[in-house]
């Protein structure tokens, strides 16, 4: 069994919340793109899909669990910042702020191993850089789109935080 299974992570961890799952599908279909899927297939969210293994994420930092316990302490408040940054931006109907404040997001996400929140911060990304001006701001419009991204941050931060037995 692999350290990011639902049983590894805890008795109170023991699914992925099936709002999670819904809005996440939302959050596809927001992604097609020309019929085709732009992302993977969120129908069948798993631990392992929202986060790396504990292994590969020790492996990254070198092995040190006081520096990725120091990291996840921050990870959550940094990253609900950032969505302030992102909403403000999308009031503004600014694609290229959003981009970059989602730019920012993946980078910190990926490093940090939650590989789900990563994704679509870089798919967002990529359609506020590449889309039309119609759908840019579309995408900046859906509200929901950044709180599906806070529900990621938060779930995120949950199982790795319990991954790596740091007190929530």
């Amino acid at each position: 069994m692999s350290n990011n299974s639902p049983i590894a992570l805890g008795e109170d961890c023991l699914a992925v919340p099936a709002e999670l799952v819904s809005s996440a599908a939302r959050l596809q279909e927001h992604l097609i793109s020309g019929g085709a899927a732009s992302l993977m297939s969120l129908r069948e969210v798993d631990y392992g899909s929202v986060v790396e293994s504990f292994e590969f994420i020790g492996f990254r930092f070198g092995g040190n669990l006081v520096l990725i316990k120091s990291v996840l302490n921050s990870f959550a408040p940094s990253q609900l910042n950032q969505l302030e940054r992102l909403s403000n931006f999308s009031k503004r109907r600014d694609p290229v702020g959003a981009a970059a404040v989602l730019h920012a997001m993946r980078g910190t996400c990926g490093t940090m191993g939650a590989q789900l929140l990563s994704t679509f911060a870089g798919e967002l990304e990529h359609r506020l850089i590449h889309d039309d001006e119609e759908s840019q701001l579309y995408l900046l419009a859906d509200e929901s789109l950044v709180d599906l991204l806070r529900e990621l941050i938060v779930f995120s931060d949950k199982i790795l935080k319990n991954m790596f037995d740091v007190s929530v």
